[in-house]
């Protein structure tokens, strides 16, 4: 989806695209009031919103703990992805 359009131009330019993700989190996954404290146009987190609302809710510290698990799962993932399809990135 977000790779779509890039896609096109790389088409349009003759230049090979390839696209990448892996999945963050599952379907049950609630994120919950996180556009209190992410920034919708580059996805990059508020610090002082996110101490803000963590001063106000708590019990969210848990949730953003588990996201920060996805997060490090989905990266390690990434790495493997990239470690066994270009092993020659790490020299």
């Amino acid at each position: 989806m977000e790779g779509a359009a890039i896609a096109a131009q790389a088409a349009q330019a003759g230049v090979p695209f390839m696209s990448v993700r892996t999945i963050l989190d599952t379907a049950e996954t609630e994120l919950r009031h996180a556009g209190r404290f992410v920034d919708s146009q580059s996805g990059a987190v508020k610090p002082l919103a996110l101490a803000a609302y963590l001063a106000t809710h708590p019990g969210a510290v848990s949730d953003l703990l588990a996201m920060q698990q996805m997060m490090r799962a989905a990266q390690t993932s990434l790495e493997r992805f990239f470690a066994a399809w270009f092993p020659t990135l790490n020299s």
